[in-house]
């Protein structure tokens, strides 16, 4: 699997491609005017000074996430449909994960990947995109790194197979708060709104 992180996204993000991509969802022009005001508002900081940046999106705004969410549409969804049709993926704004079937091929994909970004001004981070093993009962090589986080879950392998308990939790920094909503690779091959949607009664 390719964990992939793009490096100061929401701050590097470039406005032009962006309103490219609001104004071809965007039915109304008075939508696409609110946007580019949101876009363009300066930023105030803690000691008063204010700042009008030339990137990316507001810090915090709520508009954000839909913005990014959007951008990442076409600068990577549909590149993955178009270049590597039959790899699997799951992304909520600029978290995703690419499930790969081996290392070389996780390795040609980022290769690809790291070229796509740049063309939409962006950049993959060199030390937090990284190829994860998901180790298992019928996995049993070694690789430095076995474990991920996505969307706040933490997927790791299992220290007792079959007895659903879960291995020991890390203290580090990519571990959620209290030790909460830790995973197993097994739950990867459950649906996908299975696994992040909670049963509604």
């Amino acid at each position: 699997m390719l964990d992939v992180d793009i490096q100061k996204f929401f701050d590097t993000i470039d406005r032009e491609l962006m309103m490219k991509a609001v104004e071809r969802h965007s039915p109304e022009g008075w939508m696409t005017l609110y946007i580019q005001r949101w876009l363009k508002a300066p930023v105030q900081h803690k000691d008063g000074k204010r700042e009008a940046p030339q990137r990316g999106t507001p810090p915090g705004g709520v508009i954000s996430p839909l913005l990014a969410n959007l951008y990442l549409h076409y600068a990577f969804d549909k590149w993955m449909e178009r270049t590597f049709p039959e790899v699997k993926f799951e992304r909520y704004a600029d978290d995703m994960v690419i499930h790969c079937e081996t290392r070389e091929q996780s390795e040609q994909i980022e290769r690809g990947l790291a070229a796509r970004l740049q063309e939409c001004e962006l950049l993959l981070h060199p030390e937090k995109t990284k190829v994860v093993y998901c180790k298992d009962e019928s996995r049993k090589g070694w690789y430095p790194t076995k474990k991920f986080t996505f969307l706040g879950y933490t997927f790791q392998p299992r220290s007792h197979l079959g007895t659903g308990t879960a291995a020991p939790e890390s203290t580090g920094p990519e571990q959620p708060p209290n030790g909460l909503l830790t995973g197993s690779f097994a739950s990867l091959d459950e649906p996908y709104d299975r696994r992040l949607s909670p049963t509604v009664l």
